[in-house]
């Protein structure tokens, strides 16, 4: 009887100790998942900051800051008037 009785404080002890097992796995679970939302959070506020600096930085160049571009579809269209001049002659 009195193995019966070690028995069950064994067990009985491994189960709290199982518990508290699991207790302390979800409060690491929980700190690490608080660390990713600070992380997150943090991100977020630098792509705020980010976009910011980049609209002011837009808005301080020009509409023809890339000329290259102007000067390529200024061809594209010169060559297209052209080819509209000799398809009617």
């Amino acid at each position: 009887m009195e193995g019966k009785m070690e028995e069950l404080a064994r067990k009985e002890k491994l189960s709290k100790l199982a518990i508290l097992d699991y207790i302390a796995a979800v409060s690491d679970y929980e700190s690490e998942l608080n660390q990713v939302k600070d992380l997150h959070h943090e991100t977020e506020l630098k792509l705020v900051v980010l976009e910011k600096t980049l609209a002011e930085l837009l808005k301080k160049i020009s509409p023809f800051g890339n000329r290259f571009e102007v000067v390529l579809g200024g061809l594209v269209l010169v060559v297209m008037v052209m080819a509209v001049f000799v398809m009617f002659k």
